[in-house]
């Protein structure tokens, strides 16, 4: 007895738009997190990289003068919250830069910055422009921008290792590129006087200048509360404090 019945070879269309579909559904769900993950791993090794370059090139100012206390450097000798402005005390802090670091345009405090990214908060709100108009302005050969700049109170408390605040950096990771947002592309870092980085809102400088420094894990406006991923109502200004402090992880969206 012949089989009349025929094997069925491929796909329906219907089927496969079905499979098509299913597979955008996943691609969909899916996505998002990769793009955030990999924007996470850019952004971490950014702020790394950062970290390691100021404190090199710090590290190279000290030896070179033969100096423990960073403040004791030449270049700082005059640099208070009141001369920062000052075109002697630009021109110098300007130079040293250059010699040290890997400045291939700057602009100094006070001088306009046509290049100067526009600058929002994790909440969406307009940072304060002034913090970065009047801070020395390095763009690096790798894309970086550093801003660099003064304010007090400089010296802090005689029962932490950090008896002083020489400078505060504020660095754009990937420079004029978007998306120019505190806690994602921009972040902050204050040089001490013992010549190591310490992140604004972290408890190291909290405890040190406990009158003018917050720390990020009480007090959720900086960078989120600590068990809390969404950090949409934050300034953003703490996030580099909570990824150091997270054994250097991205721990929120």
């Amino acid at each position: 007895m012949k089989n009349t019945t025929k094997s069925r070879i491929g796909y329906t269309l219907s089927e496969v738009l079905v499979t098509i579909g299913i597979i955008g559904v996943i691609a969909a769900l899916t996505l998002p997190i990769l793009t955030n993950k990999h924007q996470n791993a850019v952004a971490l090794a950014g702020i790394k990289l950062a970290y390691a370059k100021i404190n090199d090139g710090f590290l190279m100012m000290r030896s070179s003068e033969n100096l423990d206390d960073l403040s004791n450097l030449s270049v700082f000798q005059t640099m208070t919250p009141e001369t920062f402005l000052d075109e002697r005390v630009q021109t110098n802090l300007d130079n040293q830069m250059r010699k040290y670091f890997n400045i291939v345009k700057s602009y100094k405090a006070g001088e306009a910055c046509p290049e100067c990214p526009v600058y929002v908060k994790m909440n969406g709100e307009l940072a304060d422009g002034g913090q970065y108009d009047y801070a020395w302005r390095g763009f690096l050969n790798d894309g970086m921008i550093y801003y660099m700049h003064l304010n007090g109170p400089q010296n802090a408390s005689n029962k932490t290792k950090i008896k002083s605040i020489v400078a505060y950096f504020f660095v754009d990771i990937n420079g004029v590129k978007p998306p120019n947002k505190w806690g994602k592309d921009m972040f902050q870092y204050a040089l001490a006087q013992n010549g190591l980085l310490y992140s604004a809102w972290g408890k190291d400088l909290s405890e040190a200048m406990p009158q003018s420094q917050t720390y990020w894990g009480e007090d959720s406006s900086g960078c989120g509360a600590p068990a809390n991923k969404d950090v949409s109502r934050s300034t953003g200004y703490g996030c580099t404090a909570r990824i150091i402090e997270n054994s250097w992880k991205i721990d929120y969206n």
